[in-house]
């Protein structure tokens, strides 16, 4: 998968007040290298896509959880659990960010969530139907008995952001961060840089860039894209 680029090598340069290529000692392909390399780890980092890909089949295990994380996804063709197709806001439902940006970080399998040790599938219309009361039920494995490995499989799945509609704090840490490898190279893993005289300077924008990390973690996702 091509990693994603977040902003460009203008952005870049403008903000270190570089010099244009062709008289800088920082060439254009270095520059798009680190821009790929901080847009990729914002997204490793953040268990989630920015960056938007379209036509994916994205696979989980949801361990029998009525509620699991997903990594940002805008739109999905068909969700399948444990082989059975699901059906959007009957049998799965898609939970938005905090933005309320259109991307969807969470999908429910239940309309309602019962207390633990309490009969959850009494929350299903057709749970005699189904027979989702049985813990032997390998379509559902419902009530805490767990799941097989990859039961969720997502088609057609388009994840991340429209370019138009990336997050500007995406943009700024992108930016900074791209443009601490740029400039400071290994320094930037440690926070701090060396300068002639053998001082030590703080590299800020590794702070803000953990600090974006903080703020748009969704938490741990086992997602494999096909």
């Amino acid at each position: 998968m091509t990693s994603p680029a977040f902003v460009s090598v203008i952005d870049v340069r403008n903000l270190l007040d570089l010099e244009p290529n062709t008289s800088s000692r920082f060439s254009d392909d270095d520059i798009s290298s680190n821009i790929r390399a901080a847009s990729e780890y914002l997204e490793q980092a953040t268990d989630r896509y920015f960056g938007e890909r379209t036509g994916l089949t994205l696979t989980f295990t949801s361990n029998g959880d009525k509620v699991i994380a997903l990594p940002g996804i805008r739109s999905v063709g068909g969700i399948t659990r444990a082989g059975s197709a699901l059906t959007a806001n009957e049998t799965y439902w898609l939970l938005p960010d905090d933005q309320q940006s259109g991307v969807f970080t969470g999908i429910q399998f239940q309309a309602f969530i019962s207390r633990v040790g309490r009969a959850w599938w009494l929350s299903v219309p057709e749970w005699f139907d189904r027979n989702l009361d049985s813990p032997y039920n390998p379509a559902n494995y419902g009530g805490g008995y767990g799941s097989l490995p990859n039961d969720i499989v997502m088609t057609n799945v388009t994840v991340g952001y429209a370019n138009a509609d990336l997050p500007e704090m995406l943009r700024v840490a992108t930016k900074y961060l791209a443009g601490a490898m740029t400039v400071y190279g290994p320094s930037v893993l440690t926070g701090t840089m060396s300068t002639p005289e053998g001082n030590s300077l703080a590299t800020t924008a590794w702070d803000f860039a953990q600090t974006f990390i903080s703020q748009w973690r969704i938490g741990d996702v086992q997602a494999v894209s096909l």
